[in-house]
């Protein structure tokens, strides 16, 4: 180690001590960032500014002095330094140390004292370098820069169109009319509780609203609302249901999280699921998949195969995870957020039984402020081998929707801009009441929309009795109009063969004629008398005579042609 290594090392130390002893002075009205500043620059800055002094204890010992560029070049090497120059400083420094957690010990004690050890751990040249590297490269202006790109800030117009005054012709239809706007209206001016719903005394709403409409384009409200299946559940005392200042807070820093990737339908999913595990609620999940990715049209699949029995939510999932597995396809990072929530909910004290079809269908799932804490904790504690997947919560509401202050001032402070629409007390309360009453317009026209389709569902009921009714009376008339074809057909073809047999009867006859001797008088017989004896009497012939008259007239017959006779009657017998 070089003496100038070496000198750096002390001054951090000292650093550390000029740190401590700030941090635990008594005074309420100290400014301890500015005492801080003006320690370093009396104490270790050697003539640099005090903000150029707080930057460089973010810097390792070996690589102080040096640019941000060497030290992206040479971290190995300098990782290497430090770990060799923290093997060769023990024994200078012990005592320095030792001194360093004595006083701290003797000044601090509880959380604070916890502090102290959490600082002592920064001092790893590997968290260093990621200081130095967010503290470089996160900050305010590039944030707002790439937000503003992103999403563009509102104009007052635009701001009115997503909420409306008084909505535009288009909007009505068969279950919205002119009518029912001007009831719901009336109605939501004499509702009691209407000045008490608009107005927050607090300011975590008024930001969460900004974002909400800056970001989705949609109120706060909205989001939790029938549109994604889901109801807010406040405290049973409290009749007006007003958001409180927790939830909005959960809510401003959750809705911006990177794993749902600005996707509305990721967090409609996580609060959904929280809610189930809560209520141990096994009916069938009412789940929209937010997107194709085979996890989630494989966790559709596996609800759909067990349908209606009573299954746990977690076993769904590990169902899920099994058949991707069998798949060999990726576990995704949204399935190991679920795991993790599954690991942090609490169950109500009051639910003693699970929630069953038995107590009748799933209306909403209703948020409350331990749902969103559990979502909070689990996105908090999602680890990839031990290391945290993501950032805080917080360091990404403070930093991404803080960074709206001007030119990003007070970023990590977690503040906003307030000249971003809507702008002052009386406008924002009058946007919060635009907000509600469309919330309270969507509800009311679902409801009438699903009371339509009730009665029409229930006139095609009575339509298809009427047709099924219909039907049934055509197919009877159908079947006795086929047996009448049916016997139709027989007694045409007994009819053709009774004419087939009299056209033989005729030839036959004729023959017998011819051989007669000349002279003898014959019998006159006329082929249209000749009809079968087995058709219905009621059936007409051929020839147009009626059935049941005498096949053959009777004929006078002479005894001089006796045999005559009897050869005839020999061979009309066979028709008998």
């Amino acid at each position: 180690m070089t003496v100038e290594e070496m000198e750096d090392f002390e001054k951090l130390e000292r650093w550390d001590l000029l740190r401590q002893a700030v941090q635990s002075s008594d005074d309420s009205d100290v400014d301890t960032d500015s005492d801080l500043e003006s320690l370093i620059d009396l104490g270790i800055s050697n003539g640099e500014s005090a903000k150029n002094s707080a930057t460089a204890t973010r810097k390792t010992p070996a690589t102080k002095g040096r640019t941000a560029q060497e030290d992206l070049e040479d971290t190995e090497k300098d990782d290497d330094m430090e770990l060799g120059r923290e093997e060769t400083s023990k024994g200078k420094s012990a005592k320095t140390s030792a001194m360093a957690k004595k006083t701290s010990s003797k000044k601090r004690k509880g959380k604070t004292a916890q502090d102290e050890e959490r600082v002592c751990e920064g001092k790893s040249p590997a968290w260093v370098n990621f200081e130095t590297m967010f503290f470089g490269i996160v900050n305010g202006q590039e944030i707002l820069r790439a937000f503003n790109q992103r999403f563009p800030r509102l104009k007052a117009e635009e701001l009115d169109d997503l909420l409306p005054d008084t909505i535009p012709d288009e909007a009505y239809d068969e279950d919205w009319t002119a009518e029912d706007e001007a009831s719901l209206n009336e109605t939501w001016q004499k509702d009691p509780l209407r000045k008490s719903l608009i107005d927050y005394k607090d300011s975590t709403l008024p930001k969460l609203l900004r974002a909400s409409l800056r970001i989705f384009h949609i109120s706060p409200f909205e989001i939790i609302s029938a549109k994604y299946f889901l109801g807010y559940e406040g405290k049973s005392a409290d009749k007006s249901q007003k958001w409180t200042t927790t939830f909005s807070q959960y809510m401003y820093e959750l809705i911006i999280h990177p794993l749902w990737d600005f996707d509305l339908n990721m967090f409609r999913t996580a609060m959904q699921y929280a809610v189930i595990l809560r209520n141990r609620d096994v009916r069938t999940w009412k789940f929209v998949a937010p997107d194709n990715d085979p996890f989630f049209q494989t966790f559709k699949q596996v609800i759909a195969d067990f349908k209606g029995q009573d299954r746990p939510i977690a076993e769904h999932h590990a169902e899920v995870r099994e058949r991707l597995k069998s798949r060999a396809l990726k576990i995704p990072p949204y399935s190991e957020f679920l795991r993790r929530l599954e690991s942090v909910a609490v169950v109500r004290k009051d639910i003693g039984t699970d929630i069953t079809d038995e107590h009748g269908p799933v209306l909403a799932y209703r948020v409350n402020n331990n749902d969103l804490k559990y979502i909070k904790e689990a996105l908090d504690s999602l680890a990839n081998i031990g290391m945290p997947y993501f950032l805080s919560t917080e360091v990404y509401s403070r930093y991404i929707l803080g960074s709206r202050q001007d030119v990003g001032k007070g970023a990590h402070k977690g503040e906003e801009n307030k000249d971003e629409p809507p702008v002052g007390g009386s406008n924002l309360k009058e946007y919060i009441g635009r907000a509600l009453l469309a919330l309270r317009r969507g509800e009311t026209k679902e409801a009438k929309r699903r009371k339509r389709l009730r009665q029409e569902s229930q006139d095609e009921i009575v339509q298809d009795e009427i047709m099924q009714a219909e039907s049934s009376a055509l197919a009877e008339t159908q079947a006795q109009l086929n047996a009448e074809k049916e016997s139709t057909n027989k007694l045409r073809i007994r009819l053709k063969a009774r004419d087939t047999k009299i056209a033989r009867l005729e030839k036959e006859l004729e023959d017998l004629r011819n051989k007669a001797p000349q002279g003898a008088p014959q019998s006159r017989v006329d082929s249209s008398d000749i009809s079968s004896s087995d058709t219905d009497s009621d059936v007409e012939s051929v020839s147009g005579r009626k059935m049941g008259q005498p096949l053959i007239p009777e004929v006078k017959r002479e005894p001089s042609i006796k045999s005559e006779s009897e050869d005839t009657d020999t061979v009309f017998g066979s028709l008998a």
